[in-house]
């Protein structure tokens, strides 16, 4: 049964879920990450929960991957609201520098910690993140979630 709070005409999808998973399993295979290894039910559902909403975002072109260079791998966020006119933020693979400027946080400050980590992936001054709009927000969050997870 259909939710009542479902949107009539969603936003166009250029590509099929298949690929939009694809590419999901792509990044977590890149971070050596399964989730058959999470053993509790609940956390294992919340995680698919994630997934399905960066899956999503992938199927909306709202990201891509770029694995033009051989054994790396960077993300791209194809912003719908432009910064400065940014069209884009690429995000690369993590390194201690992002671990350490979203530890640089401090316990209970979870967003501080992501948008923290969100600049240094993409290479950006730290408040950076800080100018980003409605959508564009949800979907930078929902991938440094995700990149958390896979890198803990």
């Amino acid at each position: 049964m259909a939710s009542k709070y479902a949107i009539a005409q969603p936003e166009a999808t250029p590509i099929s879920e298949e690929s939009a998973r694809d590419q999901v399993l792509q990044l977590l295979s890149f971070y050596d990450y399964n989730i058959e290894d999470v053993a509790d039910a609940e956390k294992k559902a919340s995680i698919e929960e994630l997934l399905d909403n960066l899956t999503r975002f992938f199927r909306q072109g709202r990201l891509t991957l770029d694995t033009a260079v051989p054994g790396s791998l960077k993300v791209v966020q194809n912003l719908k609201n432009t910064p400065g006119g940014m069209t884009q933020i690429t995000y690369r693979e993590y390194s201690g520098q992002t671990h350490l400027a979203a530890d640089g946080k401090g316990k209970d400050k979870n967003f501080a910690a992501m948008y923290a980590a969100a600049a240094s992936l993409a290479g950006l001054p730290e408040g950076a993140m800080e100018k980003l709009q409605g959508k564009d927000v949800a979907v930078m969050e929902t991938f440094i979630a995700v990149f958390f997870l896979v890198t803990a």
